[in-house]
Order: structure tokens, then C-alpha cells, then sequence
């Protein structure tokens, strides 16, 4: 077993210029998509008050896995603040195992819920370990919302969240906060350990 940390990076928050950026706002109501968010009333439900951002659940999964991690003697080193090329340099000091980008996903409107492990396109290590991280989930879970799928980043948004690392950098994106299946999934704390 290696003893270089995982280093898992909590994204949408700590950037400097925009520490308001907490990611897409799931709609507090996922049933109506159709009306203005700020005229709905406020949804009764635990959803609705402490999961609005992408960011909050990010890290809430993000801290989770760092502490099942360490259960398994793998250090973790946890980023959530600075310009991503801040910290894609911190994290090249570290010489970690690998980089994970955290994230989660919102505003598909129900029609695109899945969840993806993202690789640089042509790494042999971090493609292999994209596939490893989706049938370790797989194999977790007797139940998924959705289809998981390990695959190069098809685009420069995603690249743009693991483009600057040395290790093998993946980016996380295990689901949708605007589904009622997404929803509940990431309500029920045992899911955030992913």
C-alpha cells in the first residue's frame, strides 16, 4: 500500500474573486422547474435547508470520504480555497497518489442524471483508476439512481478542473441534486461516503 495521500479538492468554493461561487442552486422545489425559484415557497424538508448549493453537498461527500479514507490508513489532504492553478501547485508539493476534483452537478433538469469519473484523456493510470473508483461504487451499493461510468474528460470545462497536476488527476461528479432520485440520494448520510 502506498503511503502518498489522496488529495481531494472541494471545487466551486475559496476561489479568490468569486467566493460567493457555490456551484449551481438545486431548485427548492424539484417538482416546479418551470416558475421563478424566487417566488416558490419554501419546500418543508430538510433537502430545501441544507442543500441548496453544489458546494454544500461537495463537501459534505468530500469530508466523508476523507475520514473513510483515513479508517483505511490512507492520508488524505483536503483543498478548498484558492485559484485552481493555486492549488493544483499545492498539490503538486504533496506528490500525492492522486488528485480528485470534487463536484457534484445540478440544472440538468432531470434529464441527464449520472455519475461520472472523469480521466485526462490519454492517461493510462488515471483512466485505469477511474474504472476502479466506478466498480468500487458499483460494488457498494445495491441500488444507484443512475448509470456510473468511468471516461476521458470530453471537454475543456472538465479538463479545466485536473488540467495542472502531476499525479493522475480525476474529476468527481457522482450525481445531480435537481432529480428527486439525486435528491434523495444525497439526503441519506450512508450514500456520502462514496
Amino acid at each position: 500500500m502506498t503511503n502518498k495521500p489522496v488529495a481531494l479538492d472541494i471545487q466551486h468554493g475559496g476561489k479568490p474573486g468569486s467566493w460567493s461561487d457555490r456551484g449551481a442552486q438545486a431548485p427548492r422545489d424539484p417538482r416546479d422547474r418551470t416558475r421563478d425559484q424566487d417566488t416558490l415557497p419554501p419546500v418543508a424538508t430538510p433537502w430545501a435547508l441544507e442543500f441548496p448549493w453544489e458546494l454544500n453537498v461537495t463537501r459534505r461527500y468530500a469530508i466523508a470520504c476523507a475520514a473513510r479514507l483515513e479508517q483505511l490508513g490512507i492520508p488524505c489532504v483536503l483543498l478548498c480555497d484558492g485559484s485552481y492553478s493555486d492549488r493544483w501547485h499545492r498539490v503538486n508539493t504533496y506528490n500525492p497518489g492522486c488528485y480528485i476534483a470534487c463536484h457534484v452537478n445540478s440544472g440538468a433538469a432531470g434529464t441527464t442524471d449520472y455519475g461520472r469519473v472523469f480521466h485526462w484523456p490519454g492517461s493510462v493510470t488515471g483512466e485505469a483508476l477511474a474504472h476502479r473508483i466506478v466498480l468500487e461504487v458499483l460494488g457498494a451499493y445495491t441500488w444507484l439512481p443512475w448509470a456510473w461510468t468511468a471516461e476521458a474528460a470530453p471537454s475543456d470545462r472538465v479538463k479545466n478542473t485536473i488540467r495542472g497536476v502531476n499525479a493522475p488527476g480525476l474529476c468527481f461528479e457522482p450525481g445531480f441534486l435537481d432529480g428527486k432520485e439525486g435528491r434523495d440520494w444525497f439526503q441519506d448520510e450512508s450514500n456520502l461516503v462514496l
